[in-house]
């Protein structure tokens, strides 16, 4: 199927809040509603009597991945004609974050079958899932400075959406960094969410005003 820059933002506007809102239930609805911090056996107890939920957040943490791909590739379709280099960097780095975001959710898998009868290692298996996470979150920081440069050079949207961009990746590895280097700091990764909240000034831009293209398009 041949998609021009306007199908594509077009398209963008309506799968861009459909994985935003499938990527808040699968990564942090489901678990932060069924796991009690330091609890291990009244997790446990939590996740066998609201299983079908559990399975269904982990569902949603694959799809999301799925639609994330759809995503990336019609932000490609968009930016393509501004920067071909730079938009291959985006969808190279935004792609890596993908397999190891979809292995993630293994572990919550793995933890459903503990959860009635080891609840301590059940807990390893979660601890898998939050560090998978993790190492993919450096790529979802590192595709939005091509993405925020992009944005920038294109003028199909206002250019201090660039910046907020560079703020969201910028939140994204500072966090991950601050996660290895520096646990517990809580104040500095407060900061760190308030920064990723960049990306979601993005979409939300993307989707109730889309794109100025140019004329020819």
């Amino acid at each position: 199927m041949n998609v021009n820059q306007k199908q594509a933002v077009t398209w963008l506007r309506f799968v861009y809040p459909v994985w935003a809102v499938v990527g808040m239930v699968g990564i942090q609805i489901v678990p932060s509603a069924l796991i009690i911090a330091g609890d291990h056996a009244a997790s446990g107890a939590n996740i066998s009597a609201n299983l079908l939920l559990w399975n269904s957040g982990i569902l949603a943490a694959l799809v999301t991945q799925l639609l994330f791909v759809l995503a990336v590739l019609l932000l490609y379709l968009v930016f393509e004609p501004v920067d071909r280099m730079s938009s291959i960097l985006m969808v190279v780095l935004a792609l890596v974050s993908v397999p190891i975001a979809m292995v993630a959710p293994v572990g919550r898998a793995v933890a459903a079958g503990l959860a009635g009868s080891n609840p301590d290692l059940m807990q390893v298996f979660l601890g898998f899932d939050l560090e998978a996470t993790i190492v993919a979150e450096i790529f979802w920081g590192l595709w939005l400075f091509p993405l925020g440069y992009l944005v920038g050079k294109s003028g199909y949207f206002p250019r201090i959406l660039a910046y907020f961009l560079y703020a969201g990746g910028i939140g994204y590895v500072l966090g991950v960094l601050l996660h290895y280097l520096m646990p517990g700091e809580n104040i500095i990764t407060t900061i760190c969410d308030v920064l990723v909240f960049g990306e979601v000034v993005f979409l939300l831009w993307l989707i109730v005003f889309g794109a100025k293209l140019p004329q020819k398009t």
